[in-house]
C-alpha cells in the first residue's frame, strides 16, 4: 500500500471560516463540548478532551483529498486520507497539547518527516479552528461524535469469526491488464479469520497458490471502518501496511466491505482496485 504522508502530512493550511462569520444556523448548533467543560480545567486540558472525544474531518480541495482523524490517548493520531479518484490510505502522526500565555497550542508531528507544526487552537461551534503560528494559515477541523463504547464492543464481538468471499474476489481486465487476470482463476478464494483478541488472518489465492497475511485489527472510533494492520512476514510486531475497509453492510452472517487487495507478490495477480467485497460466514 502506498504511503501518503508526503501528500497530507504535515498539514497544509488554507483559508478557513472564522468563528464569528459562521452562519446563524451553525451558531445555534454549538457543540456541548465547547461550553460544558469544568471551569477548573486549563485551556490545554479542554482542547485535549475535545480532540479525544470526537472524530475529526478536514479537506484539501486543491489536492483532491479529504481526511478523517482520530486522536488517541497514547499521543498518536490515526489519519485516513480519501482521494477523489477513490484511493484510501492510512497514516500516523503524533500530537500533544501545551499551553502558552493562556492559549492552547497543538503540536502536530508527521511520523515520517518528523516535522512539527505549532498550531494555535480555537474551539468553535462546528469544530476547531487551527492556525499555524508561523504562517498564520488556517485549517478547519469538523467534529463528529464517537460511537458509544458499548456499541463498538458489540460490533467488534459480532465481526469476529471466519468470513469467506461470496463472489469471485479478484479483478478481471482486458489484455493490457495491470491488476487481476483476463480470465477467472480456478479455485479463487478470499477469506478472513477475525479474532476477538484483535488479531486476524487473511488468506487468498487459487487452486495452486495460497497467500497468508497476518496482523492486528481494530475499529475506527465511529465504527465505520475496519483497520487491518498487516505484520511483516517473519516478524511478530513490525507493521508493514494498514488496510482501510469501510463497512458497507453488516447483518449477522453477511458482511460487505469496501476495500482493495494489495498483494506485493505474483505481479498484481491478486491485487484489485478498491471495490465492494461480499462475505458470508
Amino acid at each position: 500500500m502506498k504511503s501518503f504522508f508526503v501528500i497530507v502530512l504535515p498539514f497544509v493550511f488554507s483559508a478557513s471560516l472564522p468563528a464569528d462569520s459562521l452562519p446563524e444556523s451553525a451558531l445555534a448548533k454549538c457543540r456541548n463540548e465547547v461550553t460544558n467543560f469544568k471551569v477548573s480545567l486549563t485551556a490545554a486540558e479542554r482542547v485535549k478532551l475535545d480532540l479525544l472525544n470526537g472524530v475529526w474531518t478536514t479537506e484539501e480541495p486543491e489536492k483532491g483529498i479529504s481526511m478523517q482523524i482520530q486522536f488517541n490517548e497514547t499521543g498518536s493520531a490515526d489519519v485516513i486520507a480519501f482521494e477523489q479518484k477513490g484511493g484510501v490510505n492510512f497514516g500516523i502522526a503524533f500530537w500533544e497539547v501545551e499551553e502558552f500565555q493562556g492559549e492552547a497550542i497543538l503540536l502536530w508531528t508527521a511520523k515520517e518527516s518528523q516535522k512539527t507544526n505549532v498550531l494555535r487552537v480555537q474551539q468553535i461551534c462546528e469544530g476547531i479552528l487551527l492556525e499555524d503560528v508561523l504562517t498564520q494559515k488556517q485549517r478547519y477541523l469538523t467534529f463528529h461524535p464517537l460511537r458509544k463504547n458499548k456499541e463498538l464492543s458489540l460490533l467488534k464481538t459480532s465481526l469476529s469469526g471466519n468470513w469467506t468471499s461470496a463472489t469471485y474476489p479478484f479483478d478481471i481486465d482486458g489484455a493490457d491488464y495491470e491488476l487481476g487476470t483476463t480470465e477467472l482463476m480456478a479455485g479463487a478464494f478470499l477469506e478472513y479469520k477475525i479474532e476477538p483478541d484483535g488479531t486476524y488472518q487473511k488468506s487468498y489465492g487459487n487452486k495452486s497458490i495460497r497467500v497468508l497475511e497476518t496482523g492486528t485489527w481494530e475499529l475506527s472510533k465511529d465504527g465505520k471502518y475496519v483497520l487491518f494492520h498487516q505484520i511483516e512476514e517473519g516478524s511478530t510486531e513490525k507493521m508493514k501496511a494498514t488496510g482501510v475497509a469501510k463497512i458497507l453492510h453488516f447483518d449477522g452472517d453477511e458482511l460487505v466491505l469496501e476495500n482493495s487487495l494489495n498483494s506485493s507478490k505474483y505481479d498484481g495477480l491478486f491485487s484489485t482496485e478498491r471495490r465492494a467485497f461480499a462475505f458470508v460466514r
